[in-house]
């Protein structure tokens, strides 16, 4: 005896395709994110560099100069000041 079964069954894999279409976008825009984010990083790199060497050019050509400036001004002050006394001294 043979026994024959129906069973009526409808699966439905729309909402399957439909999510598989978003992953794969999601991956591919995930990646553009990911290239993006490392020329920023390299950008960055450039721009970290860059300030560096003005913050070098800054200081050799502008805060050396001034500090020897002001360096020069304190002892002109103070010579100043010595022969101002040395006047007083002398002229009194």
């Amino acid at each position: 005896m043979v026994d024959v079964a129906t069973l009526g069954m409808r699966v439905e894999s729309d909402g399957v395709v439909v999510a598989n279409k978003r992953l794969d976008k999601l991956e591919k825009q995930a990646g553009k994110t990911e290239k993006a984010s490392e020329r920023l990083v390299r950008q960055a790199d450039k721009m970290s560099k860059a300030m560096g060497r003005i913050g070098r050019t800054l200081s050799l050509s502008v805060t050396a100069p001034l500090a020897a400036a002001s360096a020069a001004s304190v002892k002109l002050a103070i010579d100043a000041e010595e022969t101002a006394n040395k006047f007083d001294v002398v002229f009194r």
